[in-house]
């Protein structure tokens, strides 16, 4: 599914912020495109409701629940973060894609994380 996306050079993309809150996935490139990165987070998507960030919308990816917004105050307009609910929090798509990439900056960086979205989801087993 990856592949069908152009997404090479996975890297590990771990990190933990105050409060207890983690975050645990990879991050890819595609070449001229925009980066990504999924990861799973003990934030649920109420949480991330919870902080009021700009665009917030709620909807359901494969059936679960999600809320996408846009949570880099510096190019808000570049970057996408989608939180699709699943035990204990959230596998959470942030997407940045500057309007410099030629394969992909003239398209809503919303619009490309919820595509994306819709590839992986369907393929996470409905216990998780």
């Amino acid at each position: 599914m990856l592949d069908s996306e152009n997404l090479r050079g996975k890297d590990k993309d771990d990190s933990n912020a105050s409060g207890g809150v983690k975050w645990r996935g990879c991050a890819w490139i595609q070449t001229d495109g925009y980066a990504a990165t999924i990861q799973t987070t003990n934030l649920t998507v109420d949480m991330v409701r919870d902080k009021n960030f700009r665009d917030a919308r709620e909807s359901t990816v494969s059936g679960r629940r999600a809320i996408q917004s846009r949570q880099v105050d510096d190019h808000p307009d570049a970057a996408c973060t989608l939180n699709v609910e699943m035990k204990g929090g959230s596998l959470e798509f942030n997407l940045s894609n500057p309007p410099s990439r030629k394969n992909t900056g003239s398209i809503d960086t919303c619009q490309l994380t919820r595509a994306l979205a819709e590839k992986v989801v369907p393929t996470m087993p409905t216990t998780v």
